[in-house]
């Protein structure tokens, strides 16, 4: 989960509040963007399609097109009213298998996953094939109940997370972390040199590993934590952020700055609503 450099800088898609997310700077040749969960709000996908030209698949069984905040691009965009399921036949639902192979456009064309599912991400991932999972480009993830890590009667659950990010090791480096303030639940991990906290729900953005030579840029970026461009998810609660030890060496100043304006925001957000 620790970011790693990328020749790509980061950008954002999706607007100024929750739903937006860093992508590396890498979305040319992307066909087309699965997104499944997207609940209400599109503006990240709608962004893909009106700016990047890129096509957005989205499934969410909650929700409809007549409740979305924007109406369904067509021919960029389609929906599927089915939940994202781990099993093959499940009822008003489909596999990312499944969903993959029906909708894109070909085996050699490459593919953005955005996917914020409430805690079914790892299952979901866990069954995925790997000629499917590689086709994966770019990852942006939202992980649910990290915190879960630590429970002594959560077995079955640890292990579908370190099943989940061994199986994206395989493919792909973390390239960003946010952690979502909406729940400010923590876990105290042990770590080499001492020990750090993990979030209970965090986004994540990777990166296909065989991406990190496509760009010549020397030397590499800095690491950012948090970034200039990030968000606070839910701007009526107290920002997070990740401590020192997601980062390798000091926390750049452009970040120190960050997080003061974060919570200058915060306070000035509440005196209002206090007034």
């Amino acid at each position: 989960m620790k970011p790693k450099a990328s020749p790509f800088g980061l950008i954002r898609i999706g607007g100024n509040s929750d739903g937006a997310y860093l992508v590396p700077d890498d979305l040319q040749g992307i066909s087309c963007c699965f997104s499944p969960g997207v609940s209400d709000r599109k503006s990240f996908e709608d962004e893909l399609t009106c700016k990047y030209g890129i096509t957005c698949h989205l499934c969410d069984a909650s929700t409809s097109p007549e409740r979305f905040q924007t109406a369904i691009i067509e021919p960029g965009q389609t929906f599927q009213k089915v939940w994202l399921h781990h099993e093959p036949g499940a009822a008003d639902s489909v596999t990312l298998e499944e969903w993959v192979e029906d909708l894109s456009e070909g085996a050699a064309s490459d593919l953005l996953l955005q996917m914020d599912i409430e805690g079914a991400e790892y299952q979901c991932l866990n069954v995925t094939p790997d000629a499917i999972l590689s086709r994966f480009r770019i990852l942006v993830i939202e992980f649910h109940n990290l915190t879960q890590l630590a429970s002594q009667s959560g077995n079955g659950r640890r292990h579908d997370i370190v099943s989940t990010f061994r199986r994206l090791d395989k493919f792909f480096d973390c390239v960003h972390a946010h952690p979502n303030n909406y729940d400010h639940h923590q876990l105290r991990v042990e770590i080499p040199g001492g020990s750090g906290s993990l979030p209970d729900t965090i986004e994540l953005t990777f990166l296909r590993r065989d991406r990190l030579g496509q760009a010549e840029r020397s030397p590499l970026p800095r690491i950012f934590l948090p970034h200039p461009l990030d968000i606070t998810n839910a701007g009526h609660r107290k920002p997070a952020h990740l401590d020192s030890s997601w980062l390798s060496g000091s926390r750049p100043l452009r970040s120190r700055l960050k997080i003061i304006y974060d919570h200058i925001r915060w306070y000035l957000r509440r005196t209002r609503e206090w007034d």
